[in-house]
């Protein structure tokens, strides 16, 4: 592996790390609503389990 490849994985953790959290709280409540309407009320949170999931990149 070399430098510039070692370096973007560090770096793509240290942002993973630091992103996914603001991430998953700015849109989790968005991600329940659009299932909420889309699919009914019942699934709120599955939803939030399953984003919390797929959220961090």
């Amino acid at each position: 592996m070399s430098s510039v490849q070692g370096l973007a994985n560090t770096l793509a953790v240290v942002v993973t790390f630091f992103g996914a959290p603001p991430l998953y709280s700015k849109s989790v409540g968005w991600i329940q609503s659009f299932t909420t309407q889309h699919y009914g009320y019942g699934f709120e949170d599955i939803t939030s389990i399953i984003w919390a999931a797929l959220a961090p990149p």
